[in-house]
């Protein structure tokens, strides 16, 4: 239903694209469907999209600024890594940074030289891989 909903609003050709909680309530397999269909827009098509989500590992693998909103007010923004490489603020504002994120630090500290900077899936996978192989 929600693909449908955005099929009917692209066919407008919006150069901005707007969605709140967009995955909320999605098996992972239609998750990531929605995610790479955002993607594509943002990517192939140049639509700026416009993510409102709690869930900071589907803010790190699809955006490329974020700006963390509490009581009404912009608290942080920039750079997507740097605003998640804060994690101690993002939890103060109610937000867990991503899981990749926490993983890859917990492994650093515990001595297993993975880069502790990794913030997407994508990027952990390398760091772990990278850590593993040398």
């Amino acid at each position: 239903l929600r693909r449908v909903a955005i099929a009917g609003v692209l066919a407008n050709q919006p150069r901005l694209l707007a969605l709140d909680e967009a995955t909320t309530g999605l098996d992972p397999r239609g998750r990531a469907e929605v995610h790479n269909l955002l993607r594509d827009l943002r990517d192939r098509l140049g639509v700026t999209v416009l993510i409102v989500s709690n869930d900071m590992d589907e803010v790190a693998e699809l955006c490329d600024r974020v700006t963390v909103l509490f009581g009404g007010q912009s608290v942080l923004a920039g750079d997507m890594h740097a605003v998640m490489a804060r994690g101690d603020e993002l939890r103060r504002w109610g937000l867990e940074p991503p899981a990749a994120q926490a993983l890859v630090r917990a492994l650093d500290q515990r001595g297993v030289g993975v880069w502790p900077h990794a913030v997407t899936v994508d990027e952990a996978q390398e760091a772990i891989w990278q850590a593993l192989t040398r």
